[in-house]
């Protein structure tokens, strides 16, 4: 009961009820819904940069992967909440760990536009393409020449 109510408080942005359940230390704060998503996962997804820096505080595993291999991070890239992110990579959330479709935070954050720190720019998702090709699929010129200073030269993705 109190694990479904730690996952409802983040999700909600209800800090109090996030901050006493924490405190009281009654749940499992990595607990996962049936979908595999964390209280950290909700937070992140929502953009709720307090919750997330609580639930970090408390030790939430910033790498824990839901049902189709998505992070917290991966999610808070996703949605282009860029303080969540921050907090994040401060608390080590790895940028290499890929979903189910072999995408990288970076991946789904060029998709929007959204790079601000450094990740393997190499690393190909399971169509093959690199982040550079998402970022010229999804039309970010800016985008496309950043990582094209930063990418391996020589890598061939469509063979």
């Amino acid at each position: 009961m109190a694990d479904r109510r730690l996952l409802r408080a983040a999700r909600d942005e209800n800090i109090q009820s996030l901050q006493e359940l924490l405190t009281a230390g009654e749940c499992d704060i990595n607990v996962q819904s049936k979908n595999g998503w964390t209280s950290l996962h909700w937070a992140a997804w929502c953009g709720h940069t307090q919750c997330v820096q609580l639930l970090l505080q408390h030790g939430a595993d910033t790498n824990i992967q839901d049902d189709n291999g998505c992070t917290p991070l991966k999610w808070a890239a996703w949605c282009g909440h860029t303080q969540c992110v921050q907090l994040l990579l401060q608390h080590g959330a790895d940028t290499i760990i890929q979903t189910e479709e072999g995408r990288t935070p970076l991946h789904c954050a060029v998709m929007f536009g959204r790079t601000q720190h450094g990740a393997d720019t190499s690393i190909q998702s399971e169509w093959r393409k690199t982040p550079r090709f998402v970022a010229e699929d999804e039309k970010q010129a800016a985008l496309v020449e950043l990582l094209r200073r930063f990418e391996i030269p020589d890598i061939q993705v469509y063979m």
